[in-house]
């Protein structure tokens, strides 16, 4: 298929992931990440670990041996906010950008407001396609005005194959606010979007929800502030903590791509709670909730989502253990960025 060269300062779990389901695509996929990171035993992927400060000599020196192997792909992968672009990667995405049938692309897993405009900038102006991890950073990233008109772009949800399921301690503030909201729905897109004009008006007057945020804090309106939580980064252990304390997961107000619902409904299937979701997503992912048995499709107007939760305690979750996923999220992902990969070689003749 491809040679593809990954390049990420730490080997997240995501990372590994990607590496390995895009070998199993019979890519030939290596890994270069820092020196300090600790290489899983029988890890099969080929790595290397020429970066100790990420500088602009330590880039320079490697720039020689990746002609040597000359990958069709440099792909950076940037899973935290701690992880901006450095000199080095500025450097070799802007060397390696100018060689002929060869692509520069990356993939973040953080909100770009959280890192340096400039530095992005800098960055994805080398770049020939962007992944970001969800359609609100996505929208942001363009709103910012980050990116290029040359930038293909995607979204790609982080593959966390391990959900959360080791014994991992909840921090006491975490239980405290999850215990605080008492029954609330987790909303994973933006709050701006979530009350914008008048179908939220009357939510809520009767049965006193709240609403749980997975975004920084934003502006909401006046009378939700007390009703209204923000945790704009959880590890896999917090979020499922977070998902199964809440009533559920509501997606029915933000646009999202197949790949980010197909990651809802994997935390909705191992958290056991329910979706509450549009029209359109159901027609865009059939199959997504059953109807009145691990979800509901809501209609407009408050009568609709009052009603929603009234009958949620009948529910049967149990639904979700009699079936399998229709899909598998790491080869669906893998598939999407491989065609981007593609896409991104055509651009260079």
């Amino acid at each position: 298929m491809a040679r593809i060269a990954l390049i990420s300062r730490q080997l997240h779990e995501e990372v590994i992931a990607l590496a390995r389901s895009l070998a199993a695509q019979r890519n030939d996929v290596r890994i270069l990440t820092s020196q300090d990171q600790t290489i899983p035993v029988g890890f099969e992927i080929p790595l290397m670990t020429p970066f100790s400060t990420w500088s602009l000599l330590e880039g320079t020196k490697l720039f020689p041996h990746l002609l040597a192997s000359l990958p069709d792909v440099l792909h950076f992968v940037f899973t935290s906010k701690d992880e901006q672009p450095s000199a080095a990667e500025i450097l070799l995405s802007g060397l390696f950008s100018g060689l002929p049938r060869r692509a520069v692309t990356c993939s973040f897993f953080y909100a770009p407001r959280e890192a340096s405009a400039t530095r992005l900038r800098l960055f994805l102006r080398n770049c020939h396609a962007v992944t970001w991890g969800s359609h609100v950073h996505l929208l942001q990233a363009k709103r910012l005005h980050l990116l290029s008109r040359k930038n293909l772009t995607d979204v790609m949800p982080p593959l966390a194959t391990n959900f959360g399921e080791e014994e991992v301690s909840i921090s006491a503030d975490l239980q405290r606010l999850t215990s605080t909201l008492k029954e609330y729905w987790v909303v994973p897109g933006s709050a701006e979007d979530f009350f914008l004009g008048e179908r939220t008006r009357n939510w809520g007057e009767e049965n006193k929800s709240s609403f749980l945020f997975l975004q920084a804090r934003a502006r909401v309106p006046r009378e939700w502030t007390s009703r209204i939580a923000f945790l704009p980064e959880l590890s896999s252990s917090e979020r499922i903590h977070v998902l199964r304390q809440s009533i559920g997961l509501v997606t029915a107000y933000h646009e999202y791509s197949l790949l980010e619902l197909q990651t809802f409904y994997q935390w909705a299937r191992q958290a056991s709670i329910p979706l509450l979701i549009s029209a359109e997503q159901n027609h865009l992912f059939p199959g997504l909730v059953r109807e009145n048995k691990t979800g509901w499709v809501i209609r407009e107007g408050s009568q609709s989502w009052d009603e929603i939760h009234r009958r949620r305690r009948n529910l049967d979750l149990s639904q979700y253990l009699d079936e399998n996923p229709p899909f598998s999220l790491v080869d669906s992902a893998t598939n999407q960025l491989n065609r981007l990969f593609a896409q991104a070689r055509a651009t260079r003749g």
